[in-house]
């Protein structure tokens, strides 16, 4: 092992030494290291969205942020105003709620998916008495009936919140009013 070592050790300035283009190499290194290509930046591609906007001092600003339909665009304009904050603050709280009424509503959804899978027929013919697939798919739809009107009435009750809080803006500052340029209403 130490014989190729030191072999290894001997060898390698030998062999630099008879390459003729090592010194050719060594002079070609620049004094000032070259700049990498500039990179091309990309833009965004445009995703469709819905724009919601609102009138504020003759401008036509945004009303959501980049995370979703939640006004906080607006939360700068409420500042001085507890009572709008609030209703904004509720209008933010029940996005979460119904998204959640979403995720149960697809959890109910699946369950009468699947309680049709397990057995069919649901119930069985003489008796009438459900089979494990048709308590399955009778609590998934339950689950999903309740999920779904639970879901509009919030969303309903929700668009309320928005309105109430431009409200109390334009209460407290009738010189700044705020005009939603959208319906705040859910009509179902």
């Amino acid at each position: 092992m130490r014989f190729l070592i030191c072999v290894f050790l001997v060898l390698t300035p030998l062999l630099c030494l008879a390459n003729p283009s090592y010194e050719k190499e060594e002079t070609e290194i620049p004094r000032k290291p070259s700049n990498p290509p500039a990179l091309v930046q990309k833009l965004p591609k445009a995703v469709p969205h819905c724009e919601r906007f609102y009138t504020y001092q003759g401008k036509a600003l945004e009303c959501d942020s980049n995370l979703g339909r939640d006004g906080e665009a607006m939360r700068p304009l409420m500042k001085g105003v507890p009572d709008a904050i609030a209703e904004l603050n509720l209008y933010q709280d029940n996005i979460k709620k119904a998204r959640f009424a979403a995720y149960t509503g697809t959890l109910g959804l699946v369950a009468v998916i699947a309680g049709s899978l397990i057995s069919r027929p649901l119930v069985e013919p003489g008796t009438w008495s459900l089979k494990p697939g048709g308590v399955v798919t009778l609590s998934g739809a339950f689950i999903l009936l309740n999920s779904l009107l639970y879901g509009l009435s919030l969303n309903k009750t929700n668009e309320a919140h928005l309105s109430n809080a431009v409200n109390y803006h334009n209460v407290a500052h009738p010189e700044r009013k705020i005009e939603l340029q959208f319906s705040a209403e859910v009509s179902f």
